[in-house]
């Protein structure tokens, strides 16, 4: 395998925690859902019109240009998911704001239409596990919503509209009673003295399973006879597996094994 597709593999394969994979899953599934629904004609099946245009060609270039900071590692994944699924959601108020303004008998169905395809974003931010995203794209799409229906007094309009507020409050609820604090118990697992063990794995993958797990105890600041007792090893095999630990990744004897993996993982530490 070279080393491109190596890379490529780890880069996108890689599992930090369920929360990133799933993120990076869903970010990928939205952009290749944007691709093709921008190559088949517009986010919406409507009349041609110069602002949808402009619209779907300047969220096209925010998909691309989030992308590429996420492939330069100048975004991360919550970050570049977060700012595309509200750009989406953005472009879906300018639309279903200008259906509204022509007052055709079609553009009831065409805010309809907008309407689910903001809930199918609201649901992926929540798949996501993004934090604020869902209350920030429920409160666009809220907004834009009730817009509509004072612009455009249809009773279609009017027979969803309870029905659709009430979802969007139930999901700013949801967001955050269950969705934060569910990612600050996660930030706290993964925080730069807690990093996974498939972090490490990855890393360092000439490393033996319970070298890892000594590299994972030791970045958490446990002493030497701490690892002995949480791993039910002895004194002299603890030392034997951190020798060949230094050895593997090259540490000296001098320099305190915590530190060097700091150093190595691109951990800022203070001293």
């Amino acid at each position: 395998m070279s080393p491109a597709s190596t890379r490529f593999k780890r880069w996108f394969f890689s599992r930090e925690n369920a929360i990133l994979g799933r993120q990076r899953l869903l970010f990928f599934a939205s952009v290749a859902l944007i691709g093709f629904v921008l190559t088949a004609g517009s986010l919406l099946t409507v009349p041609k019109r110069p602002i949808l245009q402009l619209t779907a060609s300047l969220t096209l270039v925010s998909t691309v240009i989030l992308v590429h900071l996420y492939w330069l590692r100048k975004l991360r994944i919550r970050w570049a998911a977060a700012a595309l699924y509200i750009i989406l959601q953005l472009a879906l108020s300018v639309q279903k704001l200008s259906l509204a303004f022509d007052r055709t008998p079609e553009s009831a169905g065409f805010i309809l239409q907008g309407s689910f395809l903001s809930l199918l974003l609201i649901m992926a931010s929540i798949l996501s596990l993004l934090r604020y995203a869902p209350t920030i794209i429920s409160a666009i799409s809220m907004f834009t919503f009730c817009c509509c229906v004072i612009i455009f007094p249809s009773k279609i309009l009017h027979t969803f509209a309870p029905v659709y507020l009430i979802v969007l409050l139930g999901v700013i609820i949801y967001d955050m009673t269950s969705i934060r604090p569910l990612l600050n118990i996660e930030d706290s697992k993964h925080s730069k003295h807690a990093l996974s063990d498939s972090v490490l794995t990855l890393s360092f993958p000439d490393l033996t399973p319970t070298q890892v797990a000594i590299c994972h105890l030791a970045l958490q600041g446990k002493k030497h006879a701490d690892i002995c007792h949480i791993l039910h090893k002895s004194v002299t095999q603890i030392s034997t597996q951190s020798s060949q630990i230094r050895t593997v990744l090259g540490i000296p004897q001098d320099v305190p094994l915590k530190e060097a993996l700091e150093h190595k993982l691109g951990i800022d530490h203070q001293a």
